[in-house]
């Protein structure tokens, strides 16, 4: 669905809390970064991230997760938002909450931008990309 934002046209896509629909996310944010021009090598660290914060986000809770892409100022805007996070400490074993500690970590590696809100009902993961 796209939608007139302050920004820009935003592109949404809901999806239900369930980890077979991170692939689906990955394909619609891919296809809009290569819409706007996004480098090839930014789209691979592009669907990294974007598989990582849905991954976290479906750990976090039963809550339906919301991707928006909105381009702003020669850049796309992703922004995931979803359920609470199980925790954004550093990992220390193999629990849900550690692994999603470990993606979040790597978004914050790849996307110097990246912003994580983690609310007791609610948590986003942002990050933009540069477009042509």
């Amino acid at each position: 669905m796209w939608v007139d934002a302050e920004a820009g046209p935003e592109a949404t896509l809901e999806l239900p809390p369930d980890a077979a629909y991170i692939a689906t996310a990955r394909i619609f944010g891919s296809a809009l970064a290569r819409h706007y021009g996004v480098p090839e090598g930014a789209i691979e660290d592009l669907k990294l991230a974007l598989s990582e914060a849905c991954a976290a986000l479906v750990r976090g809770s039963g809550e339906r997760m919301l991707l928006a892409a909105t381009p702003l100022d020669g850049r796309l805007r992703y922004r995931v938002t979803g359920g609470a996070l199980p925790g954004a400490g550093p990992a220390e074993d193999d629990t849900p909450s550690s692994l999603a500690s470990v993606g979040l970590e790597l978004i914050r590696a790849l996307f110097e931008d990246a912003e994580i809100t983690a609310g007791d009902q609610r948590a986003s993961v942002s990050f933009s990309v540069p477009a042509g």
